[in-house]
């Protein structure tokens, strides 16, 4: 149950902190990148649609792009 609200917290803030933004899924992807974590427009996809929670480095870079 707890996992389930972990993942659409952060599905839900995610798109949000995204779209303020005005950033696509790919140009997302992009900009992390250029931060050093590799990630994908998959794996972000699956976060946005609750189907994976991240690793907490990845959940960290995440985070720091966005400064929360």
């Amino acid at each position: 149950m707890l996992e389930k609200k972990l993942k659409k917290n952060l599905a839900e803030n995610l798109i949000r902190m995204r779209t303020e933004r005005g950033l696509t899924q790919e140009e997302l992807v992009l900009k992390l990148k250029e931060q050093a974590l590799e990630i994908s427009r998959t794996a972000l996809a699956s976060y946005e649609n609750q189907r994976s929670f991240p690793k907490l480095d990845v959940l960290y870079a995440i985070s720091r792009f966005f400064n929360t």
